[in-house]
């Protein structure tokens, strides 16, 4: 019976010298454990998959770890070496899952494959069409994900994928949102480090994903505004519809992938482009975009969308391996690096891991709050002692409750006040709806659907809703 990893060995070795696990599923700690003990499974993988992962993926990435983006201030990849990564990253996006959640998720990735279908501008939308769906083929939970890996372990690029017999529709699409993305590298704040999930990546969503019951609105709304805009040129809009096709795919903003307790990688939805100074280039021809105004993400660093240099070794031959592309890692806030941890303990339900418990305690006082508040009936019927009872009964109750009951003669030193951070990002939630002119006209061209939002509940009756979006507009437009 082999023993494989979920989480990369390689990646455990280079996270920190020693690594401490909570699992979250028995509430239980253990301080230095043992990496070969730690983010693995019995059988995860065929035999074959785990020498091809081992010999033609995990050596050569190491090798790209230790030389290049792990110690250097300014990180420059060829082509090749960016495939590599991003080859990595995908492989990681199924090894994470177990098999029966892997099937799950791609049924319901299905939906966003067949909407991404619609739209006519992307060249590989026809490849796509000539592939079988994947619940066509009747696999079993492990016959999909051993299907997967093979698939993307012999093929080193989105082209490749696109023709290979073990191809389907979901599975290139799920490809193509790691291909489609652009990479970049971050860097946690000073005295704060990175913590490990069994997730593997993680993803950053709008901050009024919460508010439309887990629909994104604030990319897609900015996108249609412009394409229904009769001023831009139409090759602006066929950009702008493009990014839109691939917002079905990628409603994420950033997929993040922790490297060592203090550097991360992240996959950046193509939509934060626009961000940048640097002029898009359409069809051969630099154009310039106004930026958005609108800022669809919890994180407050706005470098974080900044593009790498790239320098090309022969535009007239058309991409090469030898293309360059120059990064320069970006530092997090404080706040920024709090949220990143958050967002980990938030989608992670099997296993963390971390380095030192003192570099990651206001990160886990924060999700202990935010996880105590999640509570409907503490927040929409109890008042007064009953409410400050159930509060501090959630707080002791909370999972990460049992950390700081394991370093109870810890003196710990917070760096930030847990109350301020949540005021911070619940008024960053509320502004992403409130301050936010083209998902407000969005809402407003179909009032029903604003009418009967569940979500929408805490703001008052029906027509007090559409009056109060009536009225942001309003001081927006003025």
């Amino acid at each position: 019976m082999a023993n494989n990893h979920y989480v990369s060995k390689l990646i455990l070795k280079r996270f920190a010298k020693d690594i401490s696990t909570f699992n979250m599923e028995t509430n239980t700690l253990v301080e230095k454990d043992f990496i070969k003990k730690i983010f693995c499974n019995d059988d995860i993988y065929d035999e074959d998959i785990e020498k091809k992962l081992a010999a033609e993926l995990e050596s050569p990435f190491a090798t790209l770890l230790d030389n290049k983006i792990l110690k250097s201030k300014e990180i420059c990849l060829t082509r090749e070496e960016l495939y590599l990564l991003k080859k990595y990253l995908l492989l990681d996006s199924v090894r994470t899952y177990d098999a029966v959640d892997f099937q799950r998720v791609i049924e319901n990735f299905s939906k966003s494959t067949e909407k991404f279908l619609t739209f006519p501008v992307d060249h590989t939308i026809d490849w796509i069409k000539h592939l079988p769906k994947t619940s066509d083929l009747n696999l079993s939970p492990r016959e999909l994900q051993m299907r997967a890996m093979r698939l993307f372990l012999e093929c080193g690029s989105l082209e490749e994928i696109l023709i290979s017999d073990l191809a389907t529709r979901e599975l290139c699409c799920w490809a193509k949102v790691i291909y489609g993305a652009y990479c970049n590298f971050w860097d946690c704040a000073d005295n704060q480090e990175f913590i490990l999930s069994s997730t593997g990546m993680v993803s950053d969503y709008e901050p009024s994903h919460l508010v439309f019951e887990g629909l994104d609105l604030s990319k897609f709304s900015y996108l249609l505004y412009n394409i229904q805009n009769e001023g831009l040129q139409d090759k602006v809009k066929a950009f702008y519809c493009g990014q839109l096709g691939f917002i079905q795919l990628m409603y994420e903003n950033f997929n993040i992938f922790n490297l060592s307790s203090t550097r991360c990688m992240v996959l950046c939805n193509p939509y934060f482009r626009l961000y940048n100074d640097d002029k898009l280039i359409i069809n051969g021809e630099e154009v310039e975009f106004e930026k958005p105004c609108n800022w669809p993400t919890f994180f407050e660093t706005r470098s974080i969308t900044r593009v790498p240099k790239n320098s090309y070794e022969d535009l007239l031959r058309g991409i090469t391996k030898n293309d360059k592309f120059t990064y320069i890692p970006i530092k997090l806030s404080l706040n920024d690096t709090i949220y990143l941890n958050c967002l980990i303990l938030s989608q992670t339900h099997k296993l963390i891991g971390f380095h030192d418990v003192n570099k990651i305690i206001d990160s886990l006082i924060c999700a202990n709050l935010l996880n105590s508040l999640n509570d409907k009936c503490l927040l929409t019927e109890l008042q007064g002692m009953e409410a400050l009872s159930r509060w501090i009964d959630n707080l002791i109750k909370d999972k990460y409750s049992y950390i700081f009951k394991y370093f109870k003669d810890k003196k710990w030193e917070y760096t930030i006040d847990p109350f301020l951070y949540l005021d911070h990002y619940s008024n960053m939630a509320m502004n992403d709806v409130r301050k936010n002119k083209y998902l407000l006209k969005y809402l407003l061209s179909n009032e029903e659907y604003v009418l009967n939002m569940k979500n929408f509940e805490f703001i008052g009756s029906p027509e007090k809703r559409i009056k109060l979006l009536k009225s942001d507009l309003k001081k927006l437009e003025e």
